[in-house]
């Protein structure tokens, strides 16, 4: 084969790669991210409506343009006057997914809608809403922060990578509900998780907050397909001093079976 020909087939692979690899980033990508989610909140279905407004709301996302489009769908939707339980519950939704921008500058809609709908579920949420933001901004912080960045991982994974390192139950039982519902699948995730739950699952005297965020780590790890994570969970099941603990050990360790 000629010195051209090899050069030819070389810088081929070159350009394969280098398009592959950009696909892989874009995908990844902040931006890709926000449009996907503008694009789920404009759709034609209200169940993808309403999907997306459960994502946002326990996501961490920054984008303004996003909650600015929320905020557009609420003005509009919360105008017509319906007992339609479907679109009811849509607005409540977008009432907790505005509230997660931990914006106060979203408050004066919310209020408003809490002092004008006839709808005492959408008044319940929308006041609920309100009183959420303060701590959604605390949150934010955390979820956003930079000091958990690693390669490999999404945006999406980097916030439920810093959810588990938050420190915060609330949080840390956030992303490993995302992990045992598989909505993110990083290895290196179900790896902290494992590590935190071999660390706290042997406190005796947990609140109930803490018991359930223990149990939803033995969920993660049961859907996780990783058996390395069976020790973990056998000593779980044998050792906890919580029943509830136990009990979610020994569905975690049967999925692995």
């Amino acid at each position: 084969m000629s010195r051209r020909r090899i050069f030819c087939f070389f810088l081929f692979y070159v350009l394969c790669f280098c398009l592959f690899s950009g696909n892989i980033l874009a995908q990844g990508s902040p931006a890709d991210e926000s449009e996907k989610f503008l694009s789920m909140i404009n759709s034609d279905s209200i169940v993808e409506r309403i999907k997306a407004a459960k994502i946002i709301t326990r996501s961490g996302l920054t984008d303004q343009k996003i909650f600015d489009a929320i905020q557009e769908k609420l003005i509009a939707g919360t105008q017509q006057e319906t007992t339609n339980a479907d679109h009811i519950d849509e607005m409540s939704w977008f009432c907790k997914a505005l509230a997660s921008s931990g914006n106060f500058d979203y408050a004066p809609t919310l209020e408003k809608i809490a002092s004008t709908t006839t709808s005492s579920k959408l008044r319940k949420y929308a006041t609920q809403s309100v009183g959420l933001i303060g701590e959604y901004h605390t949150d934010r912080e955390l979820i956003n922060s930079s000091e958990n960045v690693l390669e490999g991982l999404s945006p999406e994974e980097t916030r439920a990578m810093n959810m588990l390192k938050s420190g915060k139950l609330t949080l840390q039982c956030t992303a490993a509900k995302l992990l045992a519902r598989r909505e993110i699948t990083a290895p290196s995730l179900y790896a902290v998780v494992n590590e935190e739950l071999k660390k706290g699952y042997t406190l005796g005297n947990a609140d109930n907050e803490y018991i359930d965020t223990m149990s939803w780590y033995c969920k993660a790890l049961g859907a996780s397909g990783n058996k390395e994570y069976q020790a973990t969970l056998q000593e779980v099941a044998e050792s906890a001093q919580n029943d509830k603990l136990k009990k979610y050990a020994r569905m975690g360790l049967s999925q692995l079976k």
